[in-house]
């Protein structure tokens, strides 16, 4: 579920597992469990235990202008799929570069002194 923040004034806080969003009309709540993402598209406050939760649950924060066009997002600092899967690669890679160019190495040294 997005939890979409539209209201100008708005303030998301955090009670244990849940966010709160307060404005001058209303308050409500919403379990960080089924959150997804949290968007916010106008002029709001969110405190650093909102933040914090957030990124517990891996839930991202998108921050929105007047148009609708995403300019900010927090996101959670955890390795995925393909940023796991390219540093397997990489590190595959260069292990075997290194282990097959050992005599290449140390001939270009050789050379390298005798000049």
């Amino acid at each position: 579920m997005q939890l979409v923040i539209d209201k100008y004034g708005s303030v998301i806080k955090r009670k244990e597992n849940v966010f709160q969003i307060v404005n001058k009309d209303e308050k409500n709540e919403f379990s960080a469990d089924i959150a997804s993402q949290i968007i916010i598209s106008s002029g709001a406050s969110i405190s650093s235990g909102v933040i914090k939760l957030a990124m517990e649950k891996d839930i991202n924060i998108v921050y929105l202008n007047k148009l609708g066009t995403p300019y900010a997002r927090i996101y959670p600092c955890k390795l995925y799929g393909t940023t796991l899967t390219r540093r397997k690669q990489a590190t595959q890679y260069y292990s075997e570069k290194t282990e097959g160019d050992q005599d290449s190495l140390k001939y270009l040294n050789r050379l390298k002194y005798r000049l």
